[in-house]
């Protein structure tokens, strides 16, 4: 069973350790140590489970596993990334193209759609619907691919979490990549029912924390994450 209370209380059990990862979180690069720590809440490779945070140590490590699991996201993310930069390529050949039959050059219409944007909402939308037609054949064109994008994309978002425990368990990067088995385990009732649940008590943590002036982002980040893992560490070996 999956002891929610556990989690969500987990980055509140030490405020010293909550500050020192919220201001790790706050610089690019360094925040890798943050994210390892996150990681570390998953219990995975340990004796048992803890309702607290663990120590800041070995801030070498921690920086690694971090690292290594952004690295894990991109490359599952890289399906969806190569194919949105080809939709992207396309509709912008596309709008090249239309200006050029309409006889203007390309350096002008990116001139003219920096002014645009300047604009206010109503002239964006009078412009808008003036050119939509133009513009439809290609938008109609691409829309499957668009749709390809977001399921691909969303399936990276949904089985990441699963690849880098995998990887934190084993302490190998490549069994991170171990299809079959990061599959078996992410294509089950019990994790979709977590994923659905933790997305949505992060969300809505994260909805308000990032209202907090200057350190929002670090503080939902860093306290989202903790209370992620620990969940996803907590049915890990339970799938």
């Amino acid at each position: 069973m999956v002891d929610y209370v556990r989690a969500v209380k987990k980055p509140f059990t030490d405020i010293t350790k909550l500050i020192v990862g919220v201001l790790l979180s706050m610089i690019p690069v360094v925040n890798w140590i943050a994210k390892g720590f996150i990681l570390e809440n998953s219990g995975l490779g340990k004796s048992k489970p803890s309702n607290k945070m663990p120590e800041w140590k070995n801030w070498g490590n921690l920086f690694v596993k971090g690292f290594l699991s952004t690295i894990i996201t991109l490359i599952y993310a890289l399906p969806a990334l190569i194919l949105l930069i080809y939709v992207i390529s396309t509709a912008l050949l596309s709008v090249l193209s239309i200006s050029s039959i309409m006889g203007i050059v390309p350096s002008d219409f990116f001139e003219n759609l920096l002014v645009l944007l300047g604009q206010s909402p109503e002239v964006i939308m009078q412009s808008f619907e003036h050119y939509l037609p133009l513009f439809m054949p290609t938008l109609i064109a691409l829309t499957p691919a668009l749709l390809i994008v977001f399921a691909l994309a969303l399936l990276a978002l949904y089985v990441s979490p699963i690849a880098i425990l995998t990887y934190i368990k084993t302490k190998k990067i490549s069994s991170a990549f171990n299809l079959g088995l990061v599959f078996k385990k992410a294509f089950t009732l019990r994790y979709f029912i977590l994923w659905i649940v933790t997305t949505i008590i992060t969300g809505a943590i994260t909805s308000v924390l990032v209202l907090i002036p200057f350190i929002g982002n670090a503080t939902s980040y860093f306290i989202a994450g903790i209370i992620a893992f620990d969940l996803y560490g907590q049915i890990y070996n339970k799938i």
